[in-house]
């Protein structure tokens, strides 16, 4: 616990910037237009931060998939607003959404709620794997 409130102290810091987020991107949020536009909808958790951000939730959408982590954050980094993204930002960020999805798991019954909860745990896991 000790080890992951460490990185999860880091998360602040890492994830602060001036971009748009809406941190709940996955399948359901997107419709293709008749043209070929896709456009974002659902807006519920709007944030500003890091560029990165809403792409490191797309990889956790694409380890649900069933991608393997190595697989998703490979797609991920072919993205210029992710292609820099460190390890220690990684770290930080997946043991904090583990906890944080963790922590909904465990205080709110609403579907895919504890689903989601493991995901986080797992590919927290497979980022720390020495911790």
């Amino acid at each position: 616990m000790d080890e992951l409130s460490r990185w999860t102290s880091l998360v602040p810091e890492l994830v602060d910037g001036d971009r748009l987020l809406h941190t709940d991107l996955h399948g359901d949020q997107f419709r293709i237009g008749p043209g070929g536009d896709v456009h974002v909808i659902d807006w519920g958790f709007p944030a500003a931060g890091a560029a990165w951000v809403d792409v490191a939730f797309l990889v956790l959408r694409l380890v649900e998939a069933g991608h393997h982590p190595q697989d998703a954050e490979a797609w991920a980094r072919s993205l210029s607003c992710f292609s820099g993204v460190d390890s220690v930002a990684l770290n930080a960020f997946s043991a904090y959404v583990a906890g944080l999805w963790s922590y909904w798991a465990i205080t709110d019954d609403a579907p895919g709620v504890a689903h989601r909860a493991r995901l986080a745990r797992g590919y927290a896991a497979w980022r720390l794997p020495d911790e």
